[in-house]
């Protein structure tokens, strides 16, 4: 690990992205429950309505024998409308719950989307080296803020070590002989 960004504010926003879909679905399941709601509710109203239109249809056929007033048929009829109201606001609502429906859907995936990003965002808050090695030369210091690519370190890979040394033209014919070789150069390093 080369470095430790604070993890503590993406891990609030993960938290936050995580509560944002519990919400989301607690919406579902409201909105499910609504369904179901609705339905007894349409159905129930329909039942209303058909028993209504009977009354309205008796209170016709009285004042057709002079028993009901005009009055009475008025009253029905409004009484009617007002049941046909009722379903038809129920009917109405339930031609838009599959909108609804689908409109808690693509918001739950933007947030599972949501989710994912701050997750990774929170994985790039630890920065690994990217092979083994020793630093080389570090350009800040603690507590200094950086921008994105801005050079923090130079890390040296210290599974192979190169030095350059200079050779004459004779050593360098008796090191090629010896690279070309199968047995190749003995090396020795020495301080």
């Amino acid at each position: 690990v080369l470095v430790e960004i604070d993890p503590q504010a993406f891990q609030q926003k993960v938290t936050q992205a995580e509560r944002r879909l519990d919400e989301d679905q607690a919406e579902l399941a409201r909105h499910a429950q609504d369904a179901k709601n609705n339905a007894v509710l349409l159905e129930k109203a329909r039942t209303d309505l058909a028993e209504y239109r009977k009354e309205y249809e008796r209170v016709r056929g009285l004042k057709a024998k002079g028993v009901a007033t005009e009055s009475d048929v008025t009253k029905a009829t409004l009484e009617l409308r007002r049941y046909d109201d009722q379903v038809i606001v129920l009917e109405n609502r339930k031609r838009l719950l599959p909108l609804e429906e689908q409109k808690l859907l693509k918001r739950r995936a933007v947030h599972q989307a949501d989710l994912i990003l701050v997750q990774l965002e929170l994985e790039h808050a630890t920065v690994k080296a990217p092979f083994s090695g020793v630093l080389g030369d570090v350009h800040v210091e603690q507590g200094q803020y950086v921008r994105p690519g801005d050079a923090l370190v130079r890390l040296v890979d210290d599974s192979r070590i190169e030095i350059p040394i200079f050779l004459t033209a004779t050593d360098f014919e008796r090191v090629r002989a010896l690279l070309e070789s199968a047995a190749g150069p003995l090396v020795e390093l020495a301080t």
